[in-house]
């Protein structure tokens, strides 16, 4: 496994507690429990990988196990992961063999919001309902 650069890492024989903020990649091949809150980057759950607690970032892909709340960009549940809680997305793919255990909430980005890279507020309802131009 190649890890990127200016990421984070939890190894697989580790357990942490507590809370991480701030912005760039995390992959978790260990365990963490607690809030995740990486607004502007990426978490990767690997397949050894347990997460519990609400997690909040651009990009989630999961591998291993996720529970807790999910805000995100795009998430992606691989073929082994599985999540359980309900997740908030724009973008949403789930790999054969992966499974979801909760609600998904599929919010609309609008077409300024595409055009200028801004991310839609998963948190208000009134994105859900604007009509997206074709």
């Amino acid at each position: 496994m190649t890890r990127r650069s200016h990421s984070g890492y939890i190894g697989s024989g580790l357990v942490i507690r507590g809370r991480l903020t701030g912005a760039g990649e995390m992959e978790i091949a260990g365990q963490f429990e607690g809030d995740i809150v990486l607004d502007e980057g990426r978490v990767d759950v690997l397949e050894s990988g347990v997460v519990r607690g609400p997690l909040t970032a651009s990009h989630v892909q999961v591998a291993g196990r996720l529970e807790g709340d999910v805000c995100a960009q795009q998430m992606t549940i691989g073929e082994a992961g599985r999540v359980r809680g309900d997740v908030s997305t724009v973008r949403f793919s789930l790999e054969d063999g992966g499974g979801l255990e909760g609600t998904i909430r599929m919010a609309v980005a609008t077409t300024d919001q595409k055009r200028d890279g801004i991310k839609s507020d998963l948190g208000a309802d009134e994105g859900l309902d604007e009509e997206v131009e074709r």
